[in-house]
């Protein structure tokens, strides 16, 4: 496996350079020349032909200028195409492009999205310094206790967010192009899902070898890695095949990557659904609504069952090891220390959290409800009015309902996690079963509302143009972010004493060290790709 990434990485490598050159010294030298020759009218395109009877139709020039010369559109033929996608210069002036943006188009969710993302990397930011830190009991004591920083421990709900948008925009998208083409039977089905791999497959197995693979090269500590990564060796395939959510997580390869196999499932089964509800409305809306009740039933029954807790921020810090860990950093090695928080001394409480983890927070049966809610928000969007008449006292109430779903559900474990409070069997199962859809109906609210021109302020921030290219970073960030993290930890020679300070460098330092990375990987990964599959394609086969 080595051998053939490293071979992948030098072949790409290659191809950027290529590219770049080829573009920079001979594609825009003939670009150049053509604009210096339009600019001394030297060039006009060729006159539509006129009709046998020699009249002139409306696609004729206006003016013909006698003794103008005719200069073709330069064309690099296959190779010097293929070469351009890979052209640093050009993918730049891609992504960084901030265009005028099109009726229809729902331009809050770029801002939602960046901010779900930089909400993920606090979130890991904090997970992973759990285990790399010199006081862990103050932390505990000061931080769990903390009203502000439920926003943090409830932090998963962001990946909700996304689960959202991509059920939103699937539906939207796919809505759109179904009546363009005149019904579902004229989608060409297969290129939608072909396109959906090609768009997801190739960066991430690549990125997927490059930590497999070269990664434990970069850095030397105490705790940083020092062979290739036995899980990804072993069990890559499931990543491949997006179903790597279906088996233990502590035997996976990138254990964050759970969240891609459940979008692609979703993905998957999402034109059912919106054939449904274009075709018959009813059905689909009750296959949604069907799906939601099951997302709900089932976490109930399974954290009854299990007596599971109602999600990361209510798991007791005694049970877990963090409260075992040496507060000085001086009677323990730091990595004694590490293995020591990774296995507790109390390995049920470890095994729980695990066994919740595959359980409930990866299963795509907990987490399709989210996912439908989409699905619906994107029909709605693509059938009303692009600014509905809706009374003022209706979007207060809109507002303000938003905002107590939301509240609750990021603030609805105030006390559990620090152990001032026990939620009762039933409510805790309450909790876990609807807090996700809650957040879901929460941001729902606010999406539709900036998308029907009732945002105010919160659109005029969320849809701001400055927003869109680090938006299109995003999936390059997510993909990237945990070995940012891993390697900032892990070449570390002593572990971190965490006050507030510390978190906010750390988290800045972690946010800006992904979106840079993720930038270039966009220049050099992701960008080209599309670019192929944008060449290889023609567009009336998109």
């Amino acid at each position: 496996m080595n051998f053939i990434f490293r071979l992948l990485f030098s072949v790409l490598g290659a191809l950027i350079v290529c590219g770049t050159v080829y573009d920079v010294l001979v594609h825009n030298q003939i670009l150049a020349s053509l604009g210096s020759l339009m600019r001394n009218g030297q060039f006009k395109q060729e006159p539509e032909p006129v009709s046998p009877e020699g009249e002139v139709n409306e696609h004729s020039p206006l003016l013909i200028q006698p003794g103008s010369v005719d200069v073709e559109e330069p064309t690099s033929g296959v190779a010097g195409q293929i070469l351009l996608c890979f052209s640093i210069t050009a993918n730049m002036k891609k992504i960084l492009a901030v265009e005028v943006m099109k009726p229809g188009t729902l331009t809050a969710v770029h801002g939602i999205r960046l901010i779900s993302m930089s909400w993920v990397i606090l979130g890991h930011t904090i997970v992973f310094m759990l285990t790399s830190m010199k006081n862990p009991l103050i932390f505990i004591d000061d931080y769990f206790k903390r009203f502000s920083f439920q926003a943090i421990m409830n932090a998963s709900v962001s990946v909700d967010t996304f689960f959202l948008l991509s059920g939103t925009l699937a539906s939207y998208l796919m809505l759109k192009q179904i009546g363009k083409s005149g019904g579902p039977r004229n989608i060409n089905w297969a290129l939608v899902f072909s396109h959906r791999f090609w768009r997801l497959t190739p960066a991430y197995m690549l990125i997927l070898g490059f930590y497999t693979t070269l990664f434990h090269h970069l850095g030397t500590g105490p705790v940083y890695p020092e062979t290739d990564d036995p899980n990804c060796m072993k069990n890559w395939w499931q990543n491949l095949l997006y179903i790597n959510n279906l088996f233990t997580q502590s035997e996976g390869c990138m254990g964050w990557m759970w969240y891609l196999a459940n979008d692609m499932q979703f993905f998957i089964i999402s034109p059912l659904i919106i054939i449904a509800l274009y075709n018959w409305f009813v059905v689909g809306v009750v296959i949604v609504g069907a799906l939601i009740l099951m997302n709900i039933l089932v976490v109930w029954i399974l954290t009854e069952k299990h007596n599971y807790v109602a999600d990361i921020g209510a798991f007791d810090t005694n049970r877990t090891g963090l409260n075992d860990l040496d507060c000085t950093g001086d009677d323990v090695s730091w990595a004694e220390q590490h293995d020591k928080a990774d296995t507790g001394s109390d390995k049920e409480g470890n095994e729980m959290m695990m066994e919740w983890f595959n359980n409930v927070y990866v299963r795509p049966y907990c987490r399709v409800g989210v996912y439908a809610i989409g699905i619906g928000l994107g029909y709605l969007l693509s059938h009303i009015p692009s600014r509905p008449r809706i009374r003022v006292l209706w979007v207060i109430a809109g507002w303000l309902l938003a905002a107590l779903c939301c509240l609750s559900a990021l603030y609805g474990l105030y006390g559990v996690s620090s152990n001032e409070r026990v939620l009762p069997s039933g409510v805790n199962a309450l909790y876990a079963s609807v807090h996700r859809i809650v957040w879901a109906l929460g941001v729902s609210w606010v999406i539709f509302a900036c998308s029907t021109g009732y945002g105010g302020p919160v659109n005029t921030l969320l849809s701001w143009s400055g927003l869109v290219p680090l938006s299109r970073f995003t999936y390059m960030a997510y993909l990237i972010h945990p070995m940012v993290i891993a390697w900032v930890y892990g070449t570390n020679e002593a572990p971190v004493y965490i006050c507030d300070t510390t978190i906010i460098c750390m988290f800045v330092a972690n946010l800006m060290l992904s979106y840079a990375l993720a930038f270039i990987l966009s220049v050099t990964l992701e960008s080209p790709l599309i670019a192929l599959e944008k060449l290889l394609l023609p567009q009336k086969n998109r």
